[in-house]
């Protein structure tokens, strides 16, 4: 059962890792699209141009460390609830854009997530990131809780990229799905429209 249990940590663990550097390596290579969004949500900052981009780099940091400290393993409760904390504040982020009819994508992973409008897809992601990392909080205050080099063993290696690869495309196929149906629900045309005259 312990050796589940650590199973489970370490995928846990590897998934949020990889999540967190795509969603810093992708602001990093969309600055204006996070920007756009992080003005929107910080109204002030649109004044003070460098403060928005002090705000980016602070996120991108906390995104890359959060990444580091996942993978490393040290003091794994405390850097598990950094990481749900920061993903329930982003997920209310999201929330109040999706709110507001922020008409633009939320950027979290760059261009990627730019390309389409806010959806509940989005919010629905960053909860089950949340609890995600929650359950990797719960699970780290065993003493199973190491860092990955001592568990370096090809089959966790295995799975964890295999799970990761599968929440990938699962993402991917319902994020397409999502965007289908929403092309085939089209306004009604004005021919429809009786004529007046």
């Amino acid at each position: 059962m312990r050796a589940m249990q650590a199973d489970v940590l370490f995928i846990l663990r590897s998934c949020l890792a990889v999540t967190f550097l795509a969603a810093a390596v992708g602001k990093l290579r969309n600055r204006v699209g996070i920007l756009g969004v992080i003005e929107e949500l910080v109204p002030l900052l649109r004044r003070y141009r460098a403060a928005g981009a002090v705000v980016l780099g602070a996120l991108v940091t906390l995104e890359a460390g959060l990444a580091a400290g996942l993978l490393v393993g040290i003091r794994l409760r405390l850097v598990a609830v950094a990481a749900t904390a920061s993903l329930v504040l982003l997920t209310w982020g999201l929330l109040r854009l999706r709110i507001v009819g922020w008409g633009r994508g939320c950027a979290c992973f760059g261009v990627s997530d730019a390309a389409t409008g806010i959806g509940w897809i989005h919010v629905a992601r960053n909860l089950v990131l949340a609890g995600t990392s929650g359950a990797a909080a719960l699970l780290s205050r065993t003493p199973l809780a190491e860092p990955l080099w001592r568990l370096a063993d090809v089959r966790l290696v295995a799975t964890a990229l295999a799970v990761g690869v599968a929440a990938a495309l699962a993402y991917g196929l319902v994020e397409a799905l999502w965007q289908v149906s929403s092309l085939h629900q089209a306004p009604p045309s004005e021919a429809a429209a009786p004529d007046s005259t």
